[in-house]
């Protein structure tokens, strides 16, 4: 457990500075999918925990940032087990691109509403 915790922030530590050059994204959504599957494969609480919050916070403030552009959002349907799932066959599809983008397709598979 102690070697999980200790990995993640090391990871966490890494992005803080990979985000420097990105000025996007920052945290562990700058973790390539490989290090993303690598970490959770431990079925370490803690990790998916980290990686799951920080994509529901990501998927949240592009919602956000939709309402306020043009009143739509997307339905973040699924459960919670669901969502990881999809995180994790998109990242053994694709372990080069970053963890960010994993977030974005399994968010752009959401449907798009209108608030009225």
């Amino acid at each position: 457990m102690l070697k999980i915790v200790v990995t993640i922030v090391s990871l966490l530590i890494a992005t803080e500075a990979i985000a420097d050059d990105k000025r996007i994204v920052s945290g562990v959504g700058v973790s390539t999918c490989k290090e993303f599957l690598e970490i959770v494969s431990a079925e370490s609480t803690p990790a998916i925990l980290v990686f799951f919050s920080w994509a529901q916070g990501f998927m949240a403030a592009q919602n956000i940032d939709k309402y306020k552009t043009n009143k739509t959002y997307r339905s973040i349907d699924g459960t919670i087990e669901l969502q990881q799932e999809f995180l994790r066959q998109y990242c053994k599809g694709y372990p080069d691109n970053y963890f960010s983008n994993a977030v974005q397709k399994m968010y752009e598979s959401f449907p798009l509403k209108t608030l009225k």
